[in-house]
């Protein structure tokens, strides 16, 4: 585990497993909807910034 891992791992030890999980999966997620958002079309270009923005907005109210 590197000095940035250990610190996350940190941060999150004290979430419950279901939050760590769903963290994990945020953290896989985000950088495929920022690819969207720079890839998308301007007719798909709302949603998936829309998109983007729930995915960050869960990623901060679980305190990841």
């Amino acid at each position: 585990m590197n000095a940035d891992e250990y610190r996350v791992y940190q941060h999150r030890f004290k979430l419950s497993p279901a939050d760590k999980l769903e963290c994990a999966r945020l953290d896989n997620r985000l950088p495929a909807l920022k690819q969207a958002v720079q890839a998308a079309a301007a007719s798909d270009l709302a949603q998936a910034e829309v998109d983007l923005y729930k995915a960050r907005n869960r990623f901060n109210d679980l305190n990841c």
